[in-house]
């Protein structure tokens, strides 16, 4: 079974991305510095109100313009890097962020979907580690701040907003506009994701379909799934436990049933 990237495996997937799809720095840029700057001490006021963010410069891969994070997560403003932020992720939620967040990437790199300045929005709940050591829950909100005249990502900004204490809140993503509009390529970068994760082969063909089964039929008994599938209850029952023993490695997690997997895979956007 392959195994998800670690923080340092998914930082280098991110570097080579940059170099493969914005081999030149040499390009326009679309957003004024003016007007980045103006966003920027706009968003200075709101972080006594449990919120921080930072800038991902792509060409880089280094953090820019970190604000709010010692205040709320204990890690030093000018010390905190890309590979600290990746590292606090929940274990619980690596393996949907790193999908997502690799794939989202990919096509905004690319060009392959029309953004705009602040406007187009990416959105997930997931999990962070504080310096001392508990985990919080954020909403965080990832903005366009820069892209060139090819209409390919340079920079973003992640705004978090602590939620609360993390009580196994599963990730979650979707995409709006600025008006809370769901984007039109949204429906794009879920298929894709979906079928990224599938070819990563986490899971057997045979454990995704009975996955997806139940993703979006979670009343289904295994004798339900076994007639679905012309196959042996017993054969469904084994199926189950490979599918449990390979969630709670992915996940860090304890699952109680194939059926709690399918629903958090649904919820987290790979099914």
């Amino acid at each position: 079974m392959s195994k998800i990237q670690s923080a340092k495996e998914l930082l280098e997937t991110y570097r080579q991305q940059s170099a493969r799809l914005l081999p030149d720095p040499i390009y326009k840029k679309m957003v004024p510095e003016e007007e980045q700057m103006d966003e920027l001490e706009h968003l200075k006021e709101t972080i006594q109100y449990e919120r921080f963010f930072f800038v991902v410069n792509l060409h880089t891969m280094e953090l820019q313009h970190q604000h709010g994070v010692e205040r709320w997560l204990g890690y030093k403003d000018k010390d905190f890097d890309f590979y600290t932020y990746l590292k606090l992720i929940h274990p619980a939620h690596v393996a949907a962020h790193n999908i997502t967040s690799t794939t989202l990437i990919e096509g905004l790199m690319s060009g392959d979907w029309s953004i705009e300045f602040m406007k187009h929005r990416y959105i997930t709940s997931a999990a962070l580690q504080h310096k001392d050591g508990h985990y919080l829950l954020c909403k965080r909100l990832a903005c366009i701040f820069q892209y060139n005249d090819k209409n390919q990502l340079l920079e973003y900004i992640n705004e978090f907003t602590i939620v609360g204490a993390y009580n196994g809140e599963p990730f979650s993503v979707r995409a709006t506009n600025d008006q809370g509009e769901e984007l039109q390529w949204l429906q794009d970068f879920l298929e894709r994701t979906q079928r990224i994760f599938q070819e990563k082969n986490l899971f057997s063909f045979q454990e995704l379909r009975i996955l997806r089964k139940y993703a979006y039929h979670d009343q289904l008994s295994v004798a339900d799934i076994a007639k679905a599938f012309k196959i042996q209850e017993s054969s469904v029952i084994t199926y189950h436990k490979r599918i449990l023993e390979k969630a709670n490695h992915l996940f860090s997690n304890k699952f109680s049933n194939a059926k709690q997997v399918a629903i958090v895979l649904k919820q987290q956007g790979l099914l």
